[in-house]
């Protein structure tokens, strides 16, 4: 087929997207986040008619967003996952070699007496504190494992990427995350006993452990806000012990040039790892409820309009969405879904406008999703199915433009009725999906 017609695809991936139902206090009606929120862009792009729910990773799982993203890039978790820590490391922008380790880390706070970990998010409003605890913990000795080095560097909010340098290094350990508040530390362990280098590694990784801990507490800033009686770092959780993933770059794969703007450092990562293009260049991207989320998707916008790279595939990652759900906080994930609704708006003002000037030799797919569900009464991921919406950028243009009363509502109930287009799918299936309706509308010039 000739491609004439100029046609990228663009992802809008809200993190955290779905609930499952919910009873709100006012008015006696079940309804979710997604159906509280007022979102007539998201509306009328379900409205377009390619609708429906993917299980991200598979049915009844209730996945990571590591995993998830591997799925949508069309990569299988289920036998490429090495751990979530590499990605946080890459992502964070720490070099990672063959025979590393690396871990996805929080500062967080333990009691001292009972080793209960209070706090596994030490602070949310973190950078300017913490990039210095990184910093003092980079080139920490381990006593007793004089061959190794250390190395931490901030991440995303209360968060770090640990990484571990030396021989006999395994990532088929437990880690000491307890991975939820108010319960003691993990001691970490191989998971198989008989494997001698996970065995060695475990031991290092508890050593190391204590080491950091002794590190914060003699830290001044942690001195001073401990004395403030503000809330101070003095354990640091080593969870997700990743390796790398040696497998072709996602335009091998799938055969798009590729791009990300993504804030958070994980997500960074599963990009940096099959090779798509990160652009930083978006002033105020924070991944917090603060983010300049609108820029991040009109500097997608611009990308594929302008066109200077030849990107074919663009994906901006939402994170704030997700971190409302953990927060159990339904009037603020109300509210950021409406905020990206609005700056839904003004990416399909941008590219409709150009693909109207284009004469029709240019359009977009716009593809709207989320990762996992994270209902706001649980706080967690959990294993429903998420929604997405597919359309034609001219055509979603034409009817906002004409005030066309949406047909479709995008939430997790509307999306999972038998009768939508797309039903129920895994998202590995996503990105051919994609390809097949961009193909559509090139052949339908």
């Amino acid at each position: 087929m000739v491609e004439s017609k100029r046609v990228p695809i663009l992802m809008i991936l809200i993190d955290g997207l779905a609930d499952y139902q919910i009873r709100w206090a006012a008015g006696q009606k079940e309804l979710t986040t997604l159906q509280k929120a007022e979102t007539p862009v998201l509306d009328a792009l379900a409205s377009q008619d390619l609708y429906g729910v993917h299980d991200p990773v598979q049915s009844g799982l209730a996945c990571g967003s590591d995993t998830a993203h591997m799925s949508l890039f069309g990569y299988n978790p289920l036998k490429l996952y090495q751990g979530r820590g590499v990605f946080e490391a890459l992502g964070a922008g720490q070099e990672i070699k063959t025979g590393d380790i690396a871990f996805k880390s929080n500062f967080a706070y333990m009691n001292l007496e009972t080793r209960i970990v209070e706090r596994r998010r030490v602070d949310r409003e973190f950078p300017s504190w913490g990039i210095p605890l990184c910093q003092a913990l980079t080139g920490i000795a381990i006593p007793g494992f004089p061959d190794h080095s250390v190395e931490v560097m901030y991440a995303t909010e209360h968060r770090c990427s640990v990484k571990v340098r030396g021989p006999r290094l395994s990532h088929k350990i437990t880690g000491n995350d307890p991975l939820k508040d108010e319960r003691p530390v993990v001691t970490c362990e191989a998971i198989d006993s008989a494997n001698s280098d996970a065995v060695f590694t475990a031991e290092l990784i508890n050593a190391l452990s204590v080491q950091i801990t002794q590190k914060l507490l003699e830290h001044p800033i942690n001195i001073e806000r401990r004395a403030q009686g503000l809330p101070y770092a003095n354990f640091v959780t080593l969870r997700g012990a990743g390796i790398t993933i040696d497998e072709p770059r996602f335009n091998e794969r799938h055969g798009l040039k590729a791009f990300m703007i993504a804030p958070t450092a994980i997500i960074r990562g599963v990009g940096i790892t099959f090779g798509m293009d990160l652009l930083d260049d978006v002033e105020g991207m924070t991944g917090y409820y603060d983010s300049n989320l609108e820029g991040k998707m009109v500097r997608a916008a611009r990308e594929v309009i302008e066109n200077a790279n030849g990107y074919q595939y663009g994906f901006v990652h939402i994170k704030a969405v997700d971190d409302a759900g953990h927060d159990k906080n339904k009037a603020i994930k109300v509210s950021q879904l409406e905020k990206i609704d609005r700056a839904l708006q003004k990416v399909v003002n941008m590219l409709g406008e150009h693909s109207l000037a284009s004469n029709g030799s240019v359009d977009f797919v716009l593809c709207v999703t989320g990762d996992h569900t994270t209902p706001v009464q649980y706080g967690d991921h959990t294993f429903e199915p998420v929604p997405i919406a597919i359309g034609a950028v001219s055509r979603l243009y034409h009817d906002l433009k004409q005030g066309a009363a949406p047909t479709k509502t995008f939430d997790e109930i509307e999306c999972g009725k038998a009768t939508s287009a797309l039903g129920r799918f895994n998202g590995i299936e996503t990105i051919p999906l994609l390809k097949r309706f961009r193909d559509s509308l090139i052949a339908a010039e």
